[in-house]
């Protein structure tokens, strides 16, 4: 492959370089920056010290120094966009005389169970000294004033509030391999939040926001409402608004996770897919303005609009806006009447994305989208290629089909990698769906274009309720199939990277037939396979003793092999729990997990106060009631090692100094209250002994 076409190719390639190195390797950016003016300097003088007859020779190297121009530049944009390196930033500021403090509502409020949840710009601290300019975004929850409150209740965005109050940081994911809701916020730029009660905010002034984004919130609210009127059925206005408005607030649990299962969830989620759609829809009507001497120019400009601001309509996701970016670099090339190479508006737009703010790198949807995105535009042509069908009709079927293939070919090892499922009917599923989403799409903006007219939206809205139900229908009977999904796919970091690299050597061998890219993929299958045999290993080998971060479910979890046992006090509200699956589902898929048997605790309120568990060679007391003095002298001469203290069951140690074994180990769960823990945890480091506060520390693990 020739490199010289693929100019912007490379400059992608050093910037990221340089986010990455800055990511993982944190730099005073000041180092970088003198880097950047020395070596554009250097390379700017080029032409005066290198010799004509030596700049062949010398292009090498010049192309590397310009190249490392472009990753100083990432690690410094890098640098400046994480918000908490900022002097300015209220995080660097004390919170132990903190009286209140003044926040500007930026993002769309949601109603959850009990509280609005939003978030917010901090624009001003108060102290007993006067107030304190400073910046950054901070995660409000809003409790709510009644218990079903109505939306008009809401705060709205461009809201000035006062708070009083003292924020707090983000947490750490508590289980492993759960969700990191601290990194998720942190990308954003988001390190604190609080919850407030209506009785400590106060309202300075309604909705400050420039006129345009004004305008846009109104008509984004404006689009709500409609959907809200028009479409009478749940199932079809989430999934309405989730495709239209990029709107999930209404889109419930169960069809996200039957969409996921069935290969579809890009459906459900504003992609480059609505924005193609999008963009053909208008390009047709304005088709006709190409004809005049400017009309291509007028045309552009028009589309271009439509698109940006059908983006930020929806939101502005990454996906969206990595689609919105090439379509305007390739009507931008057309209307210069240049001609353009795919590969690099792909990567001209992820360069100006990140350019703009780096932390994108790290986003979920701007990975899937801009692989999907390759692979669709470099397999489709060579997967299509394979059949040549003359029916017209089956043609248009093996089109869909190749795309569908080419974007999971290129994007199944980071949906294994995060989602740990791989939908094996996807293809049909694609199929069956995908014909039916340009409806759905063009019926949604309809419907909101003839909204004014109540009679034509009123029968537009029901045949579009109509169809989202039939195809929803269709999902959940394709979900029901024999094996429709396999589940609990577990890969680690080396194991992408090694699938990814078997991918790019087949790709390599087909493409140049090159002996080389046969050690290539050799060598990466090779390294696949042992850590692959290593993970079997240890999964049939361990042993691990586990009290997991669950408020209010006392547990413990025994593992030996791929079996586990776990004692719960209640075991049908715990199991059953979505909060349950969410908060351990990650954990359990890493450990291989294949069977575990739940049994209820033989504590009972009112009989015994505690537990005694016997497992390889240990002993473990669950102590989840009162017990006397004499049950801690009794449980040191029993070499018990383990307790698990549950349900406030005791709420000081110091009264127990000379009766508590010093060898043994101390588990607080997240059972008991704040209050009760923290006074815990004093007395233990008082007396010396070795303590897990799980409600801080997170889960405790024991591996034998």
């Amino acid at each position: 492959m020739q490199w010289l076409p693929y100019s912007y190719v490379r400059l992608l390639a050093a910037l990221v370089l340089g986010i990455l190195w800055q990511y993982f390797f944190p730099t005073p950016q000041n180092i970088f920056i003198v880097w950047v003016i020395v070596a554009s300097f250097i390379y700017g003088l080029s032409p005066w010290y290198v010799p004509s007859h030596k700049r062949h020779q010398a292009q090498l190297w010049l192309g590397l120094l310009g190249l490392s121009v472009f990753m100083g530049v990432g690690a410094v944009r890098c640098y400046q966009t994480v918000a908490r390196n900022h002097p300015s930033h209220f995080v660097h500021q004390p919170t132990d005389s903190l009286r209140a403090y003044v926040v500007r509502i930026t993002d769309e409020v949601q109603a959850k169970s009990s509280y609005w949840q939003t978030i917010a710009e901090v624009r001003a601290l108060r102290y007993p000294d006067g107030w304190h300019r400073c910046h950054g975004k901070i995660l409000l929850r809003i409790a709510y004033t009644d218990s079903l409150p109505e939306p008009s209740s809401a705060p709205l965005v461009g809201d000035e509030l006062i708070i009083k109050g003292i924020y707090s940081p983000i947490d750490e994911a508590k289980n492993p391999h759960s969700f990191d809701y601290q990194a998720y916020l942190w990308h954003k730029g988001i390190y604190c939040q609080q919850y407030v009660q209506p009785q400590h905010i106060g309202i300075i002034a309604r909705q400050t926001l420039p006129w345009w984004q004004q305008a846009s919130l109104q008509i984004r609210h404006y689009c709500q409402i409609q959907l809200h009127t028009y479409l009478p059925e749940a199932e079809a206005l989430g999934i309405a608004s989730a495709l239209v408005l990029g709107v999930k607030t209404n889109l419930d649990t169960e069809t996200s996770q039957t969409y996921a299962q069935a290969g579809l969830m890009h459906i459900l989620a504003v992609s480059g897919l609505h924005l193609g759609l999008v963009a053909g829809l208008v390009s047709l009507m304005l088709k006709p303005l190409r004809r005049w001497r400017y009309g291509v120019w007028v045309y552009s400009l028009l589309v271009i609009m439509v698109l940006w601001g059908y983006a930020f309509l929806t939101g502005a996701s990454a996906s969206v806006l990595r689609a919105a970016t090439m379509f305007s670099l390739i009507l931008l090339g057309q209307a210069l009447t240049r001609q353009t190479n795919i590969y690099n508006i792909i990567a001209a737009s992820a360069f100006i994305l990140l350019l703009y703010n780096p932390m994108l790198l790290f986003s979920l949807g701007f990975q899937l989208s801009y692989l999907a995105v390759i692979g669709i535009i470099y397999l489709y042509p060579k997967i299509y290629g394979i059949f040549s069908i003359p029916n017209p009709y089956l043609d248009k079927a093996w089109q869909l089909s190749a795309v569908s293939i080419s974007a999971q070919l290129a994007t199944f090892p980071l949906g294994l990698y995060y989602f740990h499922q791989f939908p094996n009917y996807f293809l049909l599923s694609n199929l069956m769906v995908l014909p039916v989403v340009p409806f759905i799409l063009g019926g949604g903006i309809l419907l909101l274009l003839l909204s004014p007219f109540p009679y034509l939206a009123v029968w537009l809205g029901w045949l579009l309720s109509q169809t989202i139900v039939w195809m929803g229908i269709l999902v959940r009977w394709l979900t029901s199939l024999p094996y429709a999904s396999t589940q609990g796919i577990y890969l680690n970091g080396w194991e992408l990277c090694f699938l990814y690299g078997m991918l790019l050597g087949v790709l390599l061998l087909l493409a140049q037939r090159r002996f080389v890219y046969v050690w290539l993929c050799v060598g990466m299958v090779t390294a696949w396979s042992s850590s692959r045999i290593y993970y079997q290993y240890q999964l049939r080998s361990q042993r691990l003793m586990t009290v997991y971060y669950l408020p209010k479910n006392p547990h413990l979890q025994l593992l030996q092999g791929q079996k586990a046992q776990v004692l719960l006090p209640n075991k049908l509200s715990a199991v059953q729990s979505a909060d349950y699956q969410f908060a351990l589902g990650g954990h359990h898929t890493a450990l291989g997990l294949q069977v575990c048997h739940f049994e209820r605790q033989k504590i009972r309120p009112g009989s015994l106060a505690f537990e005694l568990v016997f497992w390889q060679g240990q002993r473990i007391a669950l102590v989840s009631g009162a017990v006397s003095p004499a049950f801690w002298e009794l449980c040191g001469e029993a070499g018990v090692s383990v307790f698990i203290l549950q349900n406030n069951a005791v709420r000081s140690l110091k009264p127990l100094a000379d009766k508590l074994p010093r060898q043994a180990q101390y588990v607080v769960d997240a059972s008991n209250y704040t209050k009760t823990t923290q006074k815990l945890k004093q007395d233990a480091a008082e007396l010396g002994l070795q303590w897990h506060d799980v409600r801080s520390q997170g889960a405790w693990l024991w591996r034998f």
